[in-house]
């Protein structure tokens, strides 16, 4: 399936045993989500959708999107344009945390994404800038 947040904050993840749970994305208002794994594979996926707040979500399932293929075959674009968008989204979360300093990741996410203290645990927002608890802990009170 592939689900779109019209209003709300959504975080994907992936549950691991050992690590408890084990963060994948933040979404937003206005974008898409769509678990590569489940849709392509057409099997379960290993990531799960937790909702943050009240949110207004629309979900198409495979079947629902393959029909809407073949009624519009120009529809084949519009979904190469909305993965190039979700790739392009994976690659600068990759490269932010692979590539800059957790000062500057943390400073990323006030800049951008502040509201999001308000609705997350220390431990979800630590494990998607890729760092610990306790270095989030000290960079919120520099």
């Amino acid at each position: 399936a592939i689900w779109f947040i019209s209003k709300g904050i959504a975080r994907v993840h992936r549950f691991d045993e050992q690590a408890d749970d084990d963060l994948t994305l933040w979404y937003w208002a206005n974008e898409l989500i769509m678990p590569f794994d489940g849709i392509f594979g057409q099997k379960p996926s290993d990531t799960s959708i937790s909702l943050l707040q009240h949110c207004s979500v629309i979900s198409l399932s495979y079947v629902h999107l393959k029909y809407l293929n073949s009624l519009f075959p120009e529809y084949h674009y519009i979904s190469q344009s909305i993965l190039e968008n979700i790739n392009q989204k994976l690659s600068r979360h990759l490269d932010l945390v692979q590539h800059q300093e957790s000062a500057e990741r943390y400073q990323f996410l006030m800049d951008n994404h502040s509201t999001l203290f308000h609705h997350a645990s220390l431990k979800d927002i630590a494990s998607f800038l890729g760092m610990s608890i306790s270095t989030i802990k000290h960079l919120r009170y520099r």
